[in-house]
């Protein structure tokens, strides 16, 4: 009896790290897991993880797989999977989960809203678009 794997999807095993001290404005794309160590303004699509570390700070409109907030997050998300507020993390704004999941630890922030949606907003690898 043999076992059968899903192929992985080109990329989907990439780790974006935006460091410390770097400021992007505009637009992240990323088939992979995302790590926000420096400051992030626009719009963020990441299929898998995205992690906003202690010194991240993140005003955007997201869609991603799950999400660890550990810095500052200030927008609108939309998560397929689980969402955690640790205990140095702020999010303000509009939270949009296919299921609740939400964990906030002592001493982390949510100010806004928390929806769960009925319809279809998960975030497909495949909505990705490729490089010409």
């Amino acid at each position: 009896m043999g076992l059968t794997r899903e192929p992985e999807l080109k990329g989907s095993r990439v780790l974006t790290v935006i460091g410390e001290g770097v400021t992007i404005e505009g637009k992240i794309i990323t088939p992979g897991s995302s790590r926000i160590d420096g400051i992030i303004n626009g719009k963020i699509l990441c299929a898998k993880d995205l992690v906003i570390g202690k010194e991240g700070k993140v005003s955007a409109d997201v869609q991603t797989g799950s999400a660890v907030i550990a810095g500052a997050f200030k927008g609108k998300m939309e998560v397929s999977g689980s969402v955690e507020i640790t205990s140095t993390g702020k999010f303000v704004g509009k939270l949009i989960q296919k299921e609740a999941m939400l964990t906030i630890v002592k001493g982390g922030v949510f100010k806004g809203e928390s929806f769960i949606s009925s319809g279809n907003s998960e975030l497909n690898p495949t909505d990705i678009p490729k490089r010409d």
